[in-house]
């Protein structure tokens, strides 16, 4: 299910990218971004942590499973990931 995701996956590097949020449209919680809005955020140079689910903490194993880049371009946020491959939640969420 979640593998479909990172269909265009394609290096075993385990590097994807592509939009995090776009500007001028309203989202599903009838939000609209406009530009600029990550500019403080992103200023403040901290790394963002990358979650499965969106969950930060797990008794059984390191909740991180990798690391966001992201960068304000002229139409939003764009975002790299960069997984972390050794981790048990990764292994299976990459296609075979």
């Amino acid at each position: 299910m979640f593998a479909q995701c990172f269909k265009g996956l394609e290096t075993e590097e385990g590097v994807f990218e592509g939009w995090a949020s776009k500007y001028n449209n309203i989202d599903s919680y009838n939000d609209t971004i406009i530009p600029g809005a990550y500019s403080e955020t992103l200023k403040s140079g901290r790394p963002v942590a990358m979650y499965y689910n969106h969950v930060s903490y797990r008794a059984d194993m390191p909740a991180k499973i990798g690391t966001w880049e992201f960068e304000e371009r002229p139409e939003g946020l764009w975002a790299k990931g960069q997984l972390v491959l050794d981790h048990p939640l990764v292994k299976n969420l990459l296609p075979n």
